[in-house]
């Protein structure tokens, strides 16, 4: 027995649909390439930026600004504003 949504489904409408998703599978496919070279230029800057032995820890620093979703800005003893902005994983707490 069939059921009501087999038999409403209009076939023409279907095969134009089916048609459009294999239209778009090519840009699916790219932005799939361009997140994995984004994930793996991620991970090779992390690699980098780790030693053999972990982090590099350095510092202290200062926070100057705050740029939302745990980015900051950051200042060395020197009063010299770091280059880039750090994530709030890669920092670590300091007293002083």
């Amino acid at each position: 027995m069939s059921s009501l949504r087999c038999c409403m489904i209009d076939k023409n409408k279907n095969d134009e649909g089916l048609l459009l998703n294999l239209d778009l599978l090519e840009e699916t496919r790219e932005m799939a390439a361009i997140a994995e070279e984004k994930h793996k230029r991620n991970m090779k800057r992390k690699k980098e930026d780790t030693g053999k032995f972990g982090p590099k820890w350095e510092g202290p620093y200062e926070i100057i600004k705050v740029l939302g979703d745990r980015a900051y800005k950051l200042r060395d003893q020197e009063g010299k504003e770091l280059p880039r902005t750090w994530n709030i994983a890669d920092l670590k707490r300091c007293y002083t």
